[in-house]
């Protein structure tokens, strides 16, 4: 294991005595790119909570803004061809293994615009 940056040290600090959340995830289904939505409980309601807390710009990252569940919450959710599913990390191991992209920076990375 590569030793952690002081970065890395940071995150994992403030996680000291807290719940464990989970890594959710979005991968469009067209090009397998895959970015972090974030970290949240297991289930429905983790799920739509962390979709919910950055609404407008999942909507317009998305470009859909319907949610739909699939039958077992396990399975996950998705939005126009992003599909959102926990990965099986805990935010600590993502930390320590390396997060994915966070999609609000690849948001705003797309709307600047060249001079």
């Amino acid at each position: 294991m590569m030793p952690l940056t002081d970065e890395q040290r940071a995150k994992l600090a403030r996680l000291h005595n807290r719940a464990t959340k989970y890594e959710l995830t979005g991968t469009n289904s067209e090009t397998g790119a895959r970015f972090l939505f974030g970290y949240s409980r297991k289930g429905r309601a983790g799920l739509l909570s962390m979709l919910q807390k950055n609404g407008a710009a999942v909507a317009e990252f998305c470009g859909a803004d319907a949610v739909d569940f699939e039958e077992r919450a396990a399975a996950g959710a998705s939005i126009g061809v992003w599909r959102f599913q926990f990965s099986g990390r805990t935010q600590r191991e993502a930390i320590q293994a390396g997060e994915l992209p966070f999609f609000l920076e690849a948001l705003e990375a797309s709307r600047v615009v060249p001079s």
